[in-house]
């Protein structure tokens, strides 16, 4: 099924496994398009955005995600960020019910059904 406008992707965190997810996205730029990063380290930010073109680059995660309302967000991250980072990416894209990649923990997507359901 071809897709109509390239998925906006959003990357949380720029170390070294972002650059596989990173790899990923940019092979297929009719289907995706990075169009955002974050990182607390701002010079991480914009050298990893130099290297895969990403459009913009943030060192809150949060205001990326509510400033860019990825299609996509991936979480580049320690694993245990990931339940945090998860709940913040739902609470800000719920309102335009926008996919994210979910974490596997029960509290994840139970809150993901509920931002769902609204």
């Amino acid at each position: 099924m071809p897709v109509s406008s390239p998925l906006r992707v959003a990357m949380v965190g720029c170390g070294g496994v972002s650059r596989t997810h990173a790899q990923v996205v940019v092979a297929h730029p009719q289907r995706m398009t990075l169009v955002a990063c974050a990182d607390i380290d701002q010079t991480r930010a914009d050298e990893w955005a130099a290297k895969y073109q990403a459009q913009r680059t943030y060192v809150d995660y949060r205001k990326m995600i509510e400033v860019e309302k990825p299609d996509i967000t991936i979480l580049a991250t320690w694993p245990v960020q990931h339940e945090e980072q998860v709940l913040e990416t739902l609470a800000r894209g719920c309102k335009d019910r926008k996919s994210t990649r979910l974490n596997s923990s029960h509290l994840v997507i139970s809150y993901a059904v509920f931002c769902l359901k609204k």
